[in-house]
């Protein structure tokens, strides 16, 4: 175990940009794609489009994406909780090191695997769209050095998992 998590720590290191990298702007961008605000205000349109537009399956969609994202906190949270793997750098002044101090798994990583996924049960293409954007957002965590490889990879995983439970849970 501590092989895998020296070989991730380089390789850390290998990918993070300098803060006065010229895409360091655009990786912090594309890293906050995944803040769980953003995230929520999304889902809280598509429900009131549904609403608006009295489609009761784009209703149910989001509902089921909902209980996806709960469930998938509620796994991150437990293991950034009991593991308490430290960040690759100090996030001070990017994140709240309040709410979210430790590293491992990537929360925004698995919240956007988490939408991917459940929304690809319900919009195909739609949801391989949302695919690419968690790489994306997972990819600029690391290239910020806020998480390491490992970690994004972990909360992918744990994103995914979550959705495709949710769905099997809700008979689907």
């Amino acid at each position: 175990m501590k092989q895998l998590a020296d070989w991730d720590a380089a390789l850390s290191r290998r990918l993070a940009l300098s803060p006065r990298h010229p895409r360091w702007q655009l990786a912090a961008r594309v890293a906050h794609l995944g803040d769980g605000n953003r995230v929520f205000a999304l889902l809280a349109a598509a429900y009131g489009g549904g609403w608006l537009f009295d489609h009761p399956t784009l209703r149910a969609a989001v509902v089921a994406v909902l209980v996806s994202l709960l469930v998938s906190f509620l796994m991150v949270v437990a293991i950034k909780y009991t593991l308490r793997r430290p960040r690759p750098r100090d996030p001070t002044g990017f994140i709240s090191i309040r709410f979210d101090k430790y590293s491992f798994p990537s929360g925004h990583s698995a919240r956007m695997s988490t939408l991917a996924v459940a929304v690809l049960f319900f919009q195909p293409l739609l949801g391989l769209l949302l695919i690419a954007l968690a790489l994306l957002v997972g990819a600029a965590r690391v290239f910020l050095g806020i998480h390491y490889p490992g970690d994004v990879l972990a909360g992918l995983v744990i994103g995914g998992a979550a959705a495709a439970l949710v769905r099997i849970a809700l008979g689907g």
